[in-house]
Protein backbone atom coordinates (compact mmCIF):
# COMPACT_ATOMS: atom_id res chain seq x y z
CA UNK A 1 0.00 0.00 0.00
CA UNK A 2 1.09 3.46 -0.59
CA UNK A 3 0.11 6.96 0.90
CA UNK A 4 1.62 10.20 1.29
CA UNK A 5 2.03 11.29 4.53
CA UNK A 6 2.27 15.26 5.44
CA UNK A 7 4.26 17.12 7.60
CA UNK A 8 7.59 15.34 7.75
CA UNK A 9 10.43 17.96 7.76
CA UNK A 10 13.37 15.59 8.88
CA UNK A 11 15.01 12.54 9.47
CA UNK A 12 13.80 12.73 13.05
CA UNK A 13 10.24 12.39 11.41
CA UNK A 14 10.99 9.85 9.16
CA UNK A 15 12.24 7.41 12.14
CA UNK A 16 8.85 8.20 13.86
CA UNK A 17 6.87 8.15 11.12
CA UNK A 18 9.05 4.37 11.02
CA UNK A 19 8.25 3.74 14.52
CA UNK A 20 4.31 4.39 14.28
CA UNK A 21 4.00 2.32 11.69
CA UNK A 22 6.42 -1.04 13.16
CA UNK A 23 4.26 -1.00 16.14
CA UNK A 24 1.08 -1.62 14.49
CA UNK A 25 0.81 -5.84 13.41
CA UNK A 26 1.30 -7.12 9.93
CA UNK A 27 3.41 -4.28 8.80
CA UNK A 28 6.28 -5.30 6.90
CA UNK A 29 8.81 -3.39 4.52
CA UNK A 30 8.35 -0.03 5.30
CA UNK A 31 10.08 2.63 3.23
CA UNK A 32 9.83 5.81 3.31
CA UNK A 33 10.97 8.95 0.94
CA UNK A 34 10.82 12.41 2.81
CA UNK A 35 11.74 13.77 -0.39
CA UNK A 36 8.17 12.79 -1.58
CA UNK A 37 6.56 12.41 1.56
CA UNK A 38 5.23 8.61 0.01
CA UNK A 39 5.47 5.94 2.45
CA UNK A 40 4.71 2.28 1.10
CA UNK A 41 4.40 -0.53 2.92
CA UNK A 42 4.14 -4.25 1.51
CA UNK A 43 0.68 -5.40 1.48
CA UNK A 44 -2.95 -4.44 1.28
CA UNK A 45 -5.07 -5.26 4.49
CA UNK A 46 -7.78 -2.38 4.68
CA UNK A 47 -7.88 -2.59 8.94
CA UNK A 48 -3.83 -2.81 8.91
CA UNK A 49 -4.47 0.41 6.85
CA UNK A 50 -6.42 2.02 8.76
CA UNK A 51 -5.15 1.27 12.02
CA UNK A 52 -1.84 2.89 10.23
CA UNK A 53 -3.80 5.95 9.58
CA UNK A 54 -4.94 6.21 12.77
CA UNK A 55 -1.84 5.97 14.66
CA UNK A 56 -0.15 8.46 12.41
CA UNK A 57 -2.86 11.02 12.58
CA UNK A 58 -2.67 10.74 16.61
CA UNK A 59 1.23 11.41 16.50
CA UNK A 60 0.99 14.15 14.34
CA UNK A 61 1.67 12.78 10.48
CA UNK A 62 -2.04 13.05 8.88
CA UNK A 63 -1.76 10.22 5.96
CA UNK A 64 -3.52 10.60 2.86
CA UNK A 65 -4.14 8.26 -0.01
CA UNK A 66 -1.79 7.98 -2.63
CA UNK A 67 -4.16 9.01 -5.83
CA UNK A 68 -3.68 5.52 -8.47
CA UNK A 69 -1.78 6.10 -11.68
Amino acid sequence: MDFKVTRMKCEGCVSAVKVVISGVEGTAGVEVNLETGMVHIDGDDVSVRDEVFKRLAAAGYPPEVAASV
